[in-house]
């Protein structure tokens, strides 16, 4: 069983040197500096979008250049893990894509707010402009996978969600997924101006829309954070998104 399970990096950091992992500088197009990583605009590639699409430059690429059973993406600071120390073994990859199709990272729980809540009230200035992104986002899913919108309109109001755009997926599935997720991203490009971050924080919502929607099984597996906050900094956060 192959596995390739790709690194998205913007910047220097240290990376697991197991096989399995491949480091990959995103947003390459866009940068003169060399890491030493393979640039994510080699081959098909939509690399000059990086800063609204961040890490689904990384996961288009995956898409379109990398050949494995099995295929992955994980952060420079965030990993799959199974002890809470340190990143998945090629060992531990093998066994978690022998028993399921499909690995995530345990859900991000909101507690007291939904996850469109979460969105929305990301920065007080922006909460009308975010709101309308959500709007747009259902609208496109409306019209090009109306099969798709009751699971979407229930994952919005939900207080969990699967966060990152981090998973490990059978070639077969992450084919399919990235088929839908980019239909939907990039018609909702030519709706919502580009800015800072919009169409990857918007894709957020479509993995588990998409798991569910097809009653496709999946393996949840703990994340590492290597620069992970503090209990009541997140509380602070969210606290803060909620007045």
């Amino acid at each position: 069983m192959e596995i390739k399970i790709v690194v998205a990096s913007h910047k220097v950091y240290p990376m697991p040197t197991e096989d399995i992992y491949l480091p990959l500088h995103v947003g390459k197009e866009l940068s003169d500096k060399d890491f030493g990583f393979k640039g994510d605009n080699i081959g098909d590639n939509i690399s000059s979008k990086n800063q609204s699409y961040n890490e689904l430059t990384a996961l288009y690429w995956i898409w379109k250049n990398i050949n494995a059973d099995y295929k992955g993406l994980a952060h420079y600071r965030r990993y799959f893990s199974i002890d809470g120390k340190n990143p998945i073994t090629k060992r531990e990859a093998v066994k978690l894509c022998t028993d399921s199709e499909v690995i995530v990272p345990i859900s991000k729980k909101f507690y007291i707010i939904s996850a469109y809540f979460h969105y929305t009230r990301s920065q007080k200035k922006m909460i009308n402009i975010h709101t309308k992104d959500l709007d747009t986002l259902r609208d496109v899913i409306e019209e090009l996978y109306p099969n798709y919108l009751e699971t979407f309109n229930a994952k919005i109001k939900s207080r969990k969600l699967h966060m990152c755009n981090m998973f490990i997926m059978k070639n077969e599935l992450f084919h399919k997924y990235c088929s839908f997720l980019f239909d939907v991203i990039e018609e909702v490009e030519h709706r919502i101006p580009s800015r800072l971050r919009v169409y990857g924080a918007l894709s957020e919502f479509l993995l588990d829309t998409f798991l569910e929607n097809n009653q496709i099984l999946y393996k949840e597996v703990k994340m590492l954070e290597l620069e992970k906050k503090s209990f009541c900094e997140k509380l602070k956060d969210r606290i803060k998104q909620a007045l």
